[in-house]
């Protein structure tokens, strides 16, 4: 009898914790920290998704903002690009294109991200980075300082590309640094 108590109180607590993780992936990232959205930056709603947009960011009506996401700092955003789930474009990062930032990605610095690229998951695109073409950013990834991902390319999984490099055609990296 004891046993099976045991399994029970450990299944429901398995069960309570699943659900504190889907509630907590469900908050929008402002959620924590300071508890506004850019840091307290003066700003509004976008009316297209509802989105938080900073006063200093540029965010043209064609662009979709999902209510948990943000743009910030002077951040250009224009295009049909969606910015959804609780992405996060900051500083001077442009979007443009069709391109799509999801999940809990981050764009800032002077990154770029046009045409149909996709940056999703926890990836991070900063520094000068460009992402082209219908290249992909996913996963942990990191693409910084002056690299490229271009055409159809993947980073995923781990990666860092960095410094000058250029991933190009169909090239997939992951969980490997290249600079």
């Amino acid at each position: 009898m004891k046993n099976i108590l045991v399994s029970i109180l450990t299944t429901k607590f398995r069960d309570y914790l699943f659900f504190v993780n889907i509630f907590l992936a469900c908050l929008p990232v402002y959620a924590f920290g300071e508890g506004k959205p850019c840091l307290g930056a003066k700003g509004h709603f976008h009316k297209n998704g509802g989105g938080f947009v900073a006063d200093s960011a540029q965010v043209s009506d064609t662009v979709f903002v999902s209510k948990n996401s943000q743009v910030c700092g002077q951040a250009i955003v224009e295009g049909n690009a969606k910015i959804q789930v609780s992405a996060v474009v900051d500083d001077r990062a442009k979007i443009s294109g069709n391109s799509l930032i999801s999940g809990l990605a981050h764009i800032s610095g002077e990154a770029k991200v046009e045409e149909n690229a996709i940056v999703d998951g926890h990836a991070k695109v900063f520094g000068n980075a460009t992402i082209s073409g219908s290249a992909k950013v996913r996963g942990n990834a990191k693409v910084f300082q002056d690299a490229k991902v271009i055409d159809n390319a993947l980073v995923a999984g781990n990666a860092n590309v960095s410094g000058h490099a250029v991933i190009n055609g169909k090239r997939r990296i992951m969980d490997n640094s290249v600079n």
